[in-house]
């Protein structure tokens, strides 16, 4: 939803900004490239899982989210996330006839916000939405599985750390707060990650 992109925008800008508040002549203002850091994720996974209880297969899971970040002072920064997922899945009705395959790739991207608490540690709030692309049923005239797709939104608050200097490593764990009720995942979103500059 819009609202959750302009709460973002408004925590940023609206929480106490004491490193533009200095004077010029006690400290000169970073130019707007050092002012920018650069972070990422990656994703991996295997799982299992079946298609209308007929159909018992494996998914394989890649992706990858890149993230920029903008230091509006010494300690809160604001930014665009992107997340590219590549899943791939092999089907077949319990151990024996053909093997249903298909491919999808799932796109989408958000807006956080980040600022640094203590030493290694951050919040982060993050809303953003992606395509969820997921296998649905079996064309058998064709042999192929159906997929479908839909939007969904995310709002994510939680907390991280970060280790290293310049370049460094990071884990976070994150809360979805539009996780709906009916769902049986958890609402839960763990990333590890790399950035620079951070």
């Amino acid at each position: 939803m819009k609202k959750y992109f302009y709460f973002i925008l408004l925590l940023a800008f609206l929480l106490p900004n004491e490193g533009w508040s200095q004077s010029r002549e006690k400290r000169k203002s970073p130019s707007f490239s050092e002012r920018l850091w650069y972070g990422g994720s990656l994703g991996l996974g295997f799982s299992s899982s079946n298609i209308g209880g007929g159909l018992q297969g494996n998914i394989f899971f890649l992706g990858i989210s890149p993230m920029v970040g903008y230091k509006l002072n010494d300690w809160l920064s604001i930014g665009p996330r992107a997340e590219l997922q590549w899943y791939t899945g092999r089907y077949r009705e319990f151990g024996s006839g053909p093997v249903y395959k298909y491919n999808v790739l799932n796109i989408g991207g958000g807006i956080f916000t980040r600022a640094k608490v203590y030493k290694q540690l951050f919040f982060h709030a993050e809303y953003g939405t992606i395509q969820y692309s997921y296998a649905d049923r079996v064309d058998y005239q064709d042999n192929r599985i159906i997929t479908n797709k839909e939007w969904v939104e995310q709002m994510l608050v939680g907390a991280g750390l970060s280790f290293g200097g310049p370049f460094a490593s990071e884990l976070s764990l994150l809360f979805d707060l539009l996780a709906p009720d009916d769902s049986v995942e958890l609402p839960i979103v763990f990333r590890y990650g790399f950035t620079y500059n951070f």
